[in-house]
């Protein structure tokens, strides 16, 4: 019974690591303010994989100020990247403490967004940025 339960242990254990991903890189391009971003839809520009790290370029809309934070989680067959956008400022309180304060400008414009994610060995089937499916 104890080389079953074994047995049955490392088939999960191995299943669980195909879902473990981690965003290691992001970046983004200049502002683009020509676009008329009330037609811009979000989409894959470019998608591959290089050994176990997805490289995607994605065009879409976000605030002016870009992203500060991104994250990606694998769920199933589909990988969810989570952003948070706008700009990111270090300020000195009065009692010495630096704080970092986030700001986003009144204005939207397009980007194109770079992610390197690794821990994928082929494609995702589906690809979501803050839930919102890329096509």
């Amino acid at each position: 019974m104890k080389p079953y339960i074994l047995v049955i242990l490392l088939i999960l254990i191995g299943c669980n690591s195909n879902n473990e991903i981690k965003l290691v890189k992001y970046n983004q391009s200049v502002c683009d303010p020509n676009m008329d971003i009330t037609n811009v839809k979000s989409r894959i520009v470019n998608s591959n994989i290089e050994r176990d790290t997805l490289h995607l370029t994605i065009s879409m809309v976000a605030n002016c100020g870009g992203i500060y934070y991104a994250e990606a989680k694998m769920k199933d067959d589909t990988v969810n990247i989570n952003y948070k956008d706008g700009t990111v400022e270090k300020v000195k309180l009065e009692s010495g403490k630096v704080v970092d304060v986030i700001s986003q400008v009144s204005c939207d414009c397009c980007f194109e967004f770079y992610f390197s994610i690794v821990g994928l060995k082929s494609s995702p089937q589906y690809l979501k940025v803050n839930d919102e499916l890329i096509k």
